[in-house]
């Protein structure tokens, strides 16, 4: 299990930058807070936290920003238990806010800890990539059960050498693969699972339709996308 130190070191909690702006610049957990408060108050018709306050966690995220903090503290943590720790505060915040736990914060506590955890090493040098924007819709969309089964759908797609075997149309219906796509997707309407697989609707409709099997280059999303279905069989 890594090392949680969220609740336990403030100077970790308010360790935020953001580049927005073209120059590095420090945010506090009390400019998150605030933003994420607003943001869920707001007129369901208007955007979420204003554009600035994507780039913190992308920033926040990168090497240089861990490797400065390491240095700053005496804590015994590795590089690991920092980023973990970090996606804990941006996923941990705005569940509690949004779902009004601040009184039980463990129902979000436990589960995040142990999505966390299973992410290995190498998705781990790429939260930076994790997306965070489609996490807070999801939190507008759908209850707490299943904002949080969806979270493995927000992880940076896994890099794999190029397959020399081209995905038939063949094998694209004999393995199933319309159907998964079609379970994976549940309720959201088409052209969100298309933007989550970063395809036209129209390409994608003819993925679940067994048309047409994806590219070589659009199987990873594809496999990403259909992930949590493994882990509820």
């Amino acid at each position: 299990m890594f090392r949680n130190i969220y609740f336990s070191c403030k100077s970790f909690r308010d360790h935020n930058w953001n580049d927005f702006s073209g120059d590095l610049r420090h945010d506090e957990e009390l400019y998150i807070e605030a933003e994420l408060r607003r943001s869920y108050c707001a007129n369901p018709r208007e955007p979420g936290p204003e554009p600035y306050f994507y780039k913190i966690l992308p920033v926040t995220l990168t090497p240089d920003s861990c490797e400065s903090f390491l240095r700053s503290t005496s804590l015994p943590i590795a590089a690991r238990d920092y980023y973990l720790s970090k996606l804990f505060q941006f996923l941990h915040v705005p569940l509690v806010m949004k779902f009004r736990l601040e009184n039980d914060p463990s129902e979000v506590s436990k589960p995040l800890e142990e999505f966390l955890d299973g992410i290995s090493p190498e998705c781990t040098e790429r939260l930076a990539e994790f997306d965070w924007s489609e996490f807070y819709e999801d939190t507008l969309r759908y209850d707490l059960r299943e904002v949080l089964r969806r979270l493995p759908l927000h992880l940076p797609v896994a890099k794999r050498e190029p397959s020399a075997e081209k995905m038939t149309k063949e094998r694209w219906v004999d393995e199933q693969w319309p159907s998964r796509l079609k379970q994976a997707r549940g309720s959201d309407p088409q052209k969100v699972a298309a933007q989550r697989c970063g395809v036209s609707t129209e390409t994608y409709k003819k993925w679940e339709q067994g048309v047409r099997p994806p590219a070589p280059r659009c199987m990873d999303a594809v496999r990403q996308f259909t992930a949590d279905l493994k882990s509820e069989a």
